[in-house]
């Protein structure tokens, strides 16, 4: 490698009296800064010194395609070497190299890594001895590289013999019993970057890592994240790549980076450069960071930003659908491609242009009320399949419906009277239950197309179109008894035989003697359980429940269309006790308390003219008013709490967002003459007519409040 000489300065000299060079002492104690001192990762150090002066010696013989040779350690082979098959060395040249710190046959060009004469010797830093083998012109010769009784370097020949081998040098070392599996670790490190692998011998397992590309372009790559490891681990850091040798990049030692250029160094990513372009440390493990190698990293990390934002423009643009252009979003900046969060803080999160729409995340949202109408369908007639349940399950009550555009979903939509369920249900193991797949019921308000177009044009199929479940015995039916809510004009609740196709699957459970049974529990209140299900859609009210004969239980219980109604109800109840649900009832709760004691909800019901909006009385009313929304909207979360607790369900709920029962009593201290209002004999709820009466009082309160506070601190101030 040459040294950049672009900064040597011309200095004039006048009025000097003398002037000399300054030296340096070599001894055993520079000796051993410049080989036990230089290096702080010893062993990575000396693989990859050794290892790329077997690889300059390739390229200077023309054999640059050549792998060279390396033996790892092991328990029975407990050393390391490195051999090449280049130019080899004769004795004049051995004793120059390893007897002078700096000498180097290197610094006449960048076609090769080495330049600094040290990297020789970095055995050194390791051991008091190694030996090498130089073979050139039919001549092999040995020597030991040893450390002398004062510590000093020193080179003894051991012998020189005529050879037939090829030219080339061998340097071998011992390696402590513990520190075998590290030379493993370091050289699947350092082997990583190089293009031509070496021909590993000793360890016959060694797993080089392989630096897959997620994105790459002139000069550059951006590596794939490599999975459970820390974002710190040097597999996962940026890195200059000079040669053979990867420079860890630090944002610290570059000045001036925007937030896009020091964005690119918190992911893999990996820059080229050619040999020389760079300053680099003289341990070859950091870079130099002099105002050249800052320059050209700076520039190289704008010419990646470039072409990172050409090549996602045109891989949108190239989409045929929206829902297409978002997956393809999600791929890039979502956690399909891993580096969400750092190209969306490099591109600011500005989004990309497809067919005129600015797209800026992988999810489409569409509003469910568009499609049915909410007064007529409580909740959309949407199924979904997970990849653990066997079936389908119609999703809970809900306005807008927003799906991550993946290509794990599928679309179907429901055009058979019947029969779809099982259709579906059969594709969705078909296809390694890994897909999730939505299925739309028929609408009033849309037809196929327009919701295909919500939802960015996916593709998808009829139901009519999927293939029926293969069975040998297809059409066969069975009896079974059916659950019927009202048989007789007396509204009995009680079981009628049914003929029913065992592969159009459906629900069920299991009875003894017509008592159901869930285990070896006894359910007497089924029709309870199945109507607080429908309220709070967990199943329709189409769906009806079988009980099979005893002898077919085991069939249905094995068939992937049949699904226990109790299995289903434990399942979903656990799906939908959310934090937010939690809280929600929590909220109830605390609600129905204060009612229970306020008796007159015309308190916070009646709007009056309130000036103190931080005012106790104005706190208490605004909590009830939230809690009170929430009441209208929540029979749904009280019906599933009811339907958890009969299934033994332990619920724990949160302490309520608001204490509005201490608010309450809070209010009564602040506003004593209230309590007439709440007295359970009186009548006097508060009107339009008597409601500014209501006002003034609380007003008139809330100053007098006011006013012994500022006096209070008034009085505090002075003394």
């Amino acid at each position: 490698m040459k040294f950049d000489d672009s900064s040597n300065a011309v200095i004039e000299r006048s009025g000097l009296t003398s002037e000399k060079q300054f030296g340096i002492l070599f001894n055993a104690k520079m000796s051993a800064i410049l080989s036990n001192g230089l290096y702080s990762d010893k062993i990575q150090s000396i693989i990859r010194e050794l290892s790329c002066n077997a690889v300059d010696s390739h390229i200077e013989s023309g054999q640059a395609d050549r792998a060279v040779e390396v033996h790892l350690p092991t328990t029975w082979e407990p050393w390391f070497h490195v051999r090449d098959f280049g130019v080899g060395l004769d004795d004049e040249q051995v004793c120059e190299i390893y007897t002078i710190y700096g000498a180097s046959t290197k610094t006449h060009t960048n076609d090769l890594t080495g330049a600094f004469g040290l990297g020789s010797k970095s055995p050194f830093s390791y051991v008091d001895a190694f030996d090498v083998t130089a073979r050139k012109n039919g001549v092999e010769r040995q020597y030991s590289m040893y450390k002398s009784e004062d510590g000093m370097p020193s080179v003894a020949m051991l012998g020189e013999f005529a050879t037939t081998e090829p030219n080339g040098v061998t340097v071998k070392m011992p390696v402590k019993q513990e520190d075998i599996r590290r030379f493993s670790e370091k050289a699947a490190l350092v082997f990583s970057w190089f293009s031509i692998k070496p021909l590993i011998t000793g360890v016959s397992d060694l797993k080089i890592p392989e630096n897959t590309a997620a994105y790459q372009g002139d000069g550059w790559k951006i590596r794939k994240r490599a999975a459970h490891v820390y974002s710190s681990d040097p597999v996962n850091r940026p890195v200059a790549l000079m040669g053979r040798v990867a420079y860890p990049l630090d944002a610290s030692g570059i000045a001036d980076l925007t937030v896009a250029q020091k964005t690119l160094l918190e992911i893999p990513t990996v820059l080229l450069f050619d040999i020389g372009e760079l300053e680099v440390a003289a341990s070859r493990e950091g870079l130099g960071y002099d105002k050249r190698t800052q320059d050209n990293i700076r520039n190289k990390l704008d010419i990646v930003l470039a072409e990172l934002a050409k090549e996602f423009e045109k891989k949108i643009a190239a989409a045929a659908t929206e829902w297409e252009a978002r997956r393809l979003f999600g791929e890039i900046f979502g956690n399909d491609g891993g580096f969400r969060h750092e190209f969306a803080k490099a591109f600011g999160n500005k989004g990309l242009m497809w067919q005129g729409k600015l797209i800026k995340d992988a999810h489409i949202t569409i509003k469910t009320s568009d499609i049915w109408d909410s007064s007529i369908v409580y909740s959309p007639l949407v199924w979904r399949t997970y990849s653990h349940y066997k079936t389908l399950r119609k999703m809970n009550a809900h306005e807008h419906l927003t799906l991550r555009c993946t290509s794990d979903i599928m679309f179907v939509f429901d055009d058979l009277d019947r029969g779809a369920q099982s259709r579906i249900n059969y594709l969705h193991q078909s296809n390694s239950q890994h897909k999730e797949i939505f299925v739309f019921g028929p609408s009033d308000l849309k037809t196929v197309a327009d919701i295909a177009t919500m939802l960015g044009n996916p593709e998808y199929k009829m139901a009519s179109e999927l293939p029926k479940r293969p069975s040998v015995a297809r059409g066969a039916r069975t009896t079974m008894l059916e659950y019927r809510t009202t048989v007789s004009d007396t509204g009995v609740k009680a079981w009628a035989q049914a003929s029913v196709d065992l592969d159009d699957g459906g629900l069920y459970v299991a009875m003894d003697r017509y008592t159901v049974m869930d285990g070896v529990q006894h359910i007497d209140n089924l029709y309870d359980i199945r109507e607080k299900a429908i309220e709070v859609g967990i199943i329709d009210k189409s769906q009806q429940i079988y009980s099979p004969r005893a002898e077919m239980r085991k069939k249905v219980a094995e068939h992937g269309d049949w699904i226990n109604f109790f299995d289903l109800l434990r399942e979903e109840i656990t799906a939908r006790l959310t934090p937010a649900v939690l809280q929600a009832v929590a909220d109830l709760n605390e609600y129905n308390a204060v009612v229970q004691v306020a008796r007159d909800t015309s308190v916070w019901q009646h709007k009056l003219n309130i000036q103190n909006t931080q005012g106790v009385f104005a706190q208490f009313v605004s909590a009830m008013q939230t809690f009170e929304d929430t009441y209208k909207k929540s029979s749904v979360y009280r019906s599933l709490i009811n339907l958890a607790l009969m299934f033994g369900k332990k619920i724990a709920l949160p302490a309520p967002s608001v204490d509005a029962q201490g608010l309450h009593k809070m209010m009564l201290a602040s506003y004593p003459m209230l309590e007439l209002v709440f007295d359970r004999y009186s009548s006097r709820n508060i009107n339009s007519a008597n409601a500014h009466r209501y006002s003034d009082y609380i007003n008139m309160c809330d100053e007098y409040s006011t006013m012994k506070m500022e006096t209070a601190v008034e009085s505090l101030i002075a003394a």
